[in-house]
């Protein structure tokens, strides 16, 4: 694959300078507008890659994009999506990662339980489950950077943790569009903050990594190593964006 890659649907480097609010989107066309609550900012002295990271204190903090298509990955049995991100946990709590939820009690969810699982939710409007895809317990460490990727191939789900599959879902149980905003950090509620920092927040229309999540967990993929990109030749491998 060569040349840009526009099935990069949102892309967050979160750089900057130290306690700036101003967090970009380098989607290649019509970017997101970002907003900052509370006071999320850019950290400069605990990051991934680059000048900095999200900063979330886990009481108050949390970035809203409105609403795009580009978050209907859960509208089609048929579609690939890839979200990933790098994770540093200052404490490990029941937090939101990101939700995408209407006003009453459609929507699709990323977390952590109160039972230290990553879990993806999708839920319809009476609340119901409509799929649930819900890793082992496993040990999410604190003050330490960790991959987290969920993968979307046609009906069948998973989620990695540092390269290494944990979780595995087949359904094809559809929703159509929410409708509301995407928030990163916290839960609708307001009631499961994440506190630690966030890095490298990417939404790919595709099966970013070409991998096929099993029932055996015995899928990986090969976490990326430096600043995203999207230069579409640089899909697992080490450029970063200039």
């Amino acid at each position: 694959m060569t040349g840009l890659d526009t099935n990069t649907k949102l892309l967050l480097h979160c750089d900057g300078v130290d306690e700036s609010t101003t967090f970009t989107d380098s989607k290649l066309t019509s970017p997101h507008t970002v907003t900052a609550h509370g006071t999320a900012q850019v950290d400069t002295s605990v990051k991934k890659w680059g000048t900095g990271s999200l900063l979330l204190d886990g009481n108050s903090d949390y970035l809203s994009i409105p609403d795009s298509a580009d978050w209907d990955w859960y509208t089609s049995s048929s579609s690939d999506f890839t979200i990933d991100m790098q994770v540093y946990h200052t404490d490990v709590d029941t937090y939101g990662y990101l939700f995408h939820q209407q006003s009453g009690n459609s929507r699709t969810e990323l977390r952590i339980t109160a039972s230290n699982k990553i879990e993806y939710l999708l839920c319809d409007y009476d609340n119901s489950t409509l799929i649930q895809v819900e890793s082992l317990a496993s040990t999410i460490p604190s003050n330490e950077w960790i991959h987290i990727a969920f993968v979307k191939k046609g009906s069948i789900y998973g989620i990695y943790l540092d390269g290494v599959q944990v979780a595995y879902g087949s359904d094809s149980s559809t929703l159509t569009s929410i409708g509301a905003q995407l928030v990163i950090g916290v839960d609708i509620s307001g009631l499961y903050y994440f506190g630690g920092n966030l890095d490298e927040i990417r939404f790919q229309g595709d099966n970013y990594f070409d991998v096929t999540p099993n029932v055996g967990l015995t899928s990986t993929i090969i976490v990326p190593t430096e600043a995203y990109s999207v230069d579409a030749t640089a899909r697992n491998q080490s450029i970063i964006i200039v």
